[in-house]
């Protein structure tokens, strides 16, 4: 309960900021990090920075975003991988430097996040993308 209180405060500020020149995808990017990992995802080997994150990103992005987005998954790489596209069909994939083979998103079936409101790992993820966005007003 507190920590949506608190994430309700932070929306309104990036509300607030939404309309400055910022890249959003840049700083989400910045600050992924193993505490928004699932379990499943922390002790692959040899994986880089976008290993894991596709869904995290993508819901943090949604939810922060002032685009109107459409969810997307597919099966890549023997992984669930999650995007999104805007209403012009460009996709937005925070995550896919995670692959060694180009995303086939021709084949990728049109989805919905698990939940309405950002999940416990989404939240902690926006916390720190505003975080970062009031450092760099100071």
């Amino acid at each position: 309960m507190i920590q949506r209180m608190k994430h309700q405060l932070n929306m309104k500020y990036f509300k607030q900021i939404q309309k400055k020149e910022i890249n959003l995808i840049d700083i989400i990017v910045r600050n992924l990090s193993d505490d928004l990992l699932k379990k499943e995802y922390k002790n692959i080997p040899n994986r880089n920075k976008f290993t894991g994150h596709c869904y995290v990103a993508s819901e943090t992005f949604y939810h922060l975003s002032d685009k109107n987005l459409k969810v997307y998954h597919i099966k890549h790489e023997n992984t669930t991988h999650w995007f999104l596209k805007d209403d012009n069909n460009n996709i937005i994939d925070i995550t896919k430097d995670q692959f060694k083979t180009t995303v086939p998103y021709q084949n990728a079936t049109r989805g919905f996040f698990l939940t309405k409101t950002p999940s416990k790992r989404s939240l902690k993820l926006i916390d720190k993308v505003i975080n970062t966005t009031k450092k760099q007003d100071d």
